[in-house]
């Protein structure tokens, strides 16, 4: 298949975090950029676009089973935030998080690091 060979019993795994990190597809894939999907909505790699280039869910029968319910939570808890505040990203700090490269592949790519903001209160 597509030059690999696989014997019966081989077990192959799809890291679709591989993707996320992949340069052709995000420039500056390891740098941190809030507004990557804002900016920009359709990515290509060599001259296709790359139809999946998120999915941070997973996918086929181990697709997260919370998907609808964590992004739920995620929603609810920035409308709220976002009603009762602004925020900003803190200029006077340097500090960016960074990907913990060591868990590709382990489910959730957390960063290390802070990103520190300002939260400043509606009137």
């Amino acid at each position: 298949l597509g030059g690999y060979r696989f014997d019966e019993g081989d077990e192959v795994a799809c890291v679709t975090r591989s993707v996320h990190l992949d340069e052709e597809v995000h420039e500056n894939a390891l740098e941190y950029n809030p507004r990557r999907y804002m900016d920009q909505k359709r990515f290509s790699k060599n001259g296709k676009i790359v139809a999946n280039h998120s999915m941070p869910w997973g996918g086929g029968a181990s697709m997260c089973a919370g998907r609808h319910f964590a992004a739920r939570a995620l929603k609810s808890f920035m409308v709220s935030l976002l009603i009762r505040y602004t925020l900003e990203i803190d200029s006077k700090s340097s500090e960016r998080p960074v990907f913990m490269l060591e868990r590709v592949g382990t489910g959730a790519l957390q960063p290390r690091g802070d990103l520190r903001v300002i939260l400043h209160a509606r009137k």
